[in-house]
């Protein structure tokens, strides 16, 4: 326990700094982003935008997942090509840097969740206040007419669920180095050249863009568990490596 504290402690305190960091600069780009298009005329949009019956609507915070989704894509292969090595140096033992690797990563997709859910319930404000129409349906929610608690809960469950399978991915890249993106090369090919592969992208979509609610959590919520089991097994059975490739 004394060993998943300790690992806790430290990842916690390598990932405030990033975090904060993170946010700051998010904020300075949406402010920038509201100046732009107050500025730039009715047919310039910068942010994330979608029209409906030839109106376009805008949200400037609904932007930020892109920064967000590759925030955590980094933030999982920090987890395994450097903190990883330096838990197990400090003799914290495989099964307890996972553990503590699980509550960090609830921890930091729920702050995550948070801040994106508050500034979505502010984004309309601005955006009217600049004199264009809201971008509002996002597909697990609806700013307008959702509360904010179903905002950020519904962040918190679809962000834990991209980290856990980049989770994966970050796992089997340490684990079996460059090799592993031949395997991930073919079964691209596969998804995106055969009409089964299609198939399986359009149900894996429609798992993750689906309306939050009871039958969407737990699926998600299977999801999770399965992708953070794998997880677990390939991390307990993963060498630590002097030089990483």
């Amino acid at each position: 326990m004394e060993s998943v504290k300790r690992a806790t402690k430290f990842q916690n305190l390598d990932s405030k700094k990033p975090i904060i960091v993170f946010w700051l600069v998010v904020l300075i780009v949406n402010v920038s982003f509201y100046i732009m298009n107050l500025y730039g005329g009715i047919n310039f949009h910068v942010g994330m935008s979608s029209e409906l019956n030839g109106i376009t609507t805008l949200s400037i915070v609904g932007s930020n997942i892109v920064p967000i989704t590759v925030y955590f894509i980094v933030y999982c292969y920090e987890m395994y090509y450097e903190t990883f090595p330096i838990a197990i140096s400090f003799s914290v033992t495989r099964k307890d840097f996972f553990k503590s690797l699980l509550i960090n990563n609830i921890l930091t997709t729920f702050i995550f969740a948070l801040i994106q859910g508050i500034l979505l319930k502010i984004d309309p404000i601005f955006v009217n206040a600049i004199g264009r129409e809201t971008l509002t349906d996002f597909a697990l929610f609806n700013t307008n007419t959702d509360n904010i608690t179903f905002i950020i809960f519904s962040l918190f469950i679809g962000f834990l669920t991209f980290i856990s399978l980049t989770n994966i991915i970050a796992a089997l890249n340490y684990k079996f180095g460059f090799k592993i993106w031949i395997v991930f090369g073919i079964v691209f090919y596969f998804f995106t050249t055969n009409r089964i592969g299609m198939i399986i992208v359009k149900s894996i979509e429609s798992i993750l863009m689906t309306r939050m609610d009871l039958h969407q959590l737990l699926k998600l919520g299977i999801i999770i568990t399965i992708c953070y089991a794998f997880g677990y097994l390939l991390t307990i059975n993963t060498i630590i490596k002097n030089k990483v490739a």
